[in-house]
């Protein structure tokens, strides 16, 4: 390529990549109050997946003890907020 056609290649790749950043924003700004809605609940969602460890180390300590109320009592919870936290994150 000559100096010519490498400096017309890269006078067009930034004149397509201003267009893109002038499209992207636009979507952006049109959009920010679903697409900061959309990140929050994704945020929450995967703290709920972050529980998961800990209620596994829970129940597992429970089991030891041999206390089934408190494993019954935190299989429901876990239930629950892996339910939750799916929800939030299909949404």
């Amino acid at each position: 390529m000559t100096q010519e056609e490498k400096d017309e290649k890269e006078r067009k790749n930034k004149l397509a990549q201003a267009k893109a950043k002038e499209i992207l924003w636009g979507y952006i700004r049109k959009h920010r109050c679903l697409m900061s809605f959309g990140i929050l609940l994704q945020f929450a969602g995967m703290a709920g997946e972050f529980a998961n460890p800990l209620f596994i180390g829970w129940v597992i300590d429970a089991i030891t003890k041999k206390d089934m109320d408190q494993v019954t009592t935190l299989v429901i919870y876990w239930m629950i907020i892996n339910a939750v936290a799916s929800s939030l994150s299909g949404l």
